[in-house]
């Protein structure tokens, strides 16, 4: 991870400054790791190749091993002109955070759409999932489409399906959990202070890892499914986080997204398949 001072009497643009003090870093490869938000100027992420850099300002590089090619290749469930859904594998966060930048669901995304084309795709973050949960993640591809996408899911006019495989005893087929949440430190907690929320649940099947739920979030607090099934012991299985047993992966998967369409006349329909861990033996359904 590359990281410098700039010395006395430097001030020049922030893509050539990278350029410049980075080995085998062109202009253009400076450029793509700007805008992936994998450069930092004094411990704050830049966006912005033009920024006027001067001499005592500390950059730091976050590098790809290859960031002409995307490590993973990410499966495309749904594509328009306004928007693209993936199914983001586990263990990938959504989107830059404040403590990483690359490897990220929309950086992937960005250069898998680039790969081949000198176009630029622009590409919006709408909502997100946890590093640690698989499945549906959607993306706007303009700002007009970000808006009117992030204000269905403000109003909640998305129906969300998880589905959540979780260690405690199950005792009814369905139940709704409705607990206001706090959330500090990357962390959230059931609290009467808190915001409201309320997630619905029914059993789906049983399995070798545990019983499985549907899951439908009616709002979009952190953590929310995690902390709410927690809090009526049924903790999910690879959840040691809130108490659940440890496994190989949160068994948490984002299965389907529906809403309808902001520029068309029609339902979108976005499921994820099951991953091959969390799918039930045939015959198990309840």
């Amino acid at each position: 991870m590359p990281e410098f001072v700039c010395p006395a009497g430097h001030r020049d643009r922030l893509d050539r400054t990278v350029a410049a003090f980075v080995p085998d870093v062109s202009r253009t490869r400076a450029r793509r790791l700007i805008d992936a938000g994998s450069v930092f100027v004094d411990g704050h992420r830049c966006r912005v190749a033009s920024r006027d850099v001067r001499d005592g300002v500390r950059v730091r590089v976050e590098l790809l091993a290859d960031d002409h090619t995307p490590a993973v290749e990410l499966a495309i469930l749904f594509a328009d002109h306004h928007m693209i859904a993936i199914d983001k594998p586990p263990r990938m966060p959504s989107a830059p955070t404040r403590l990483a930048a690359t490897g990220t669901a929309l950086e992937v995304l960005r250069t898998q759409l680039r790969r081949g084309t000198a176009e630029r795709d622009p590409l919006f973050v709408v909502h997100r999932l946890d590093a640690a949960t698989s499945g549906v993640l959607l993306f706007a591809r303009s700002q007009v489409a970000a808006a009117a996408l992030g204000d269905l899911f403000q109003r909640g006019a998305v129906d969300k399906e998880y589905v959540a495989i979780v260690a405690g005893p199950v005792a009814t087929e369905r139940g709704s959990i409705a607990a206001p949440l706090i959330a500090s430190a990357g962390r959230a907690a059931v609290a009467p202070s808190g915001r409201a929320a309320t997630t619905d649940w029914q059993v789906r099947a049983t399995t070798p890892q545990g019983v499985a739920l549907s899951v439908t979030p009616r709002t979009g607090r952190m953590h929310q499914i995690r902390v709410h099934l927690a809090h009526i012991g049924m903790p999910i299985v690879g959840d040691v986080a809130y108490g659940g047993p440890a496994a190989a992966r949160l068994f948490l998967h984002a299965h389907c997204l529906r809403f309808r369409h902001p520029f068309a006349p029609e339902t979108v329909t976005i499921e994820s398949p099951l991953p091959a861990a969390m799918d039930a033996p045939a015959g198990s359904e309840s």
